[in-house]
């Protein structure tokens, strides 16, 4: 949780000023990738289109079968974004055309392994 938090709202300040970066993503312990994807206006013409591609590409570069992909666009002059989301499940398979595209343009940021403590109820106030 901690992770989707930090990442949503990287995602959410990027957008909100307009600035064009690559996607943030990990992957859960669950075994579920996440990617956060920040649009400015320019690129939000294709959203949808680039919300399902990116959110393969995270799926097929980490050897996902589940993936969760989520666009940020900011909202003129509310200070709030239009956050789509995308799921998409299917068994993973190899596919030359989708590791040569990652392998030639690095669409996506690296990822760095780290174990991260999940919450607990351990330490909740009664």
């Amino acid at each position: 949780m901690k992770m989707f938090k930090q990442r949503f709202a990287l995602s959410m300040e990027k957008a909100l000023k307009h600035e064009s970066v690559r996607p943030y993503r990990f992957v859960a312990s669950t075994g579920c990738g996440f990617i956060f994807i920040p649009l400015t206006k320019e690129e939000s013409s294709d959203k949808h289109k680039t919300l399902k591609g990116l959110t393969y590409l995270h799926k097929y570069d980490r050897h996902l079968e589940r993936c969760i992909g989520l666009t940020f666009i900011a909202e003129e002059g509310t200070g709030w974004c239009d956050v789509q989301w995308c799921r998409l499940e299917s068994p993973w398979s190899e596919d030359e055309r989708t590791r040569l595209f990652i392998k030639e343009n690095q669409p996506l940021r690296e990822l760095k392994t780290a174990v991260v403590e999940r919450y607990g109820l351990e330490n909740v106030p009664d």
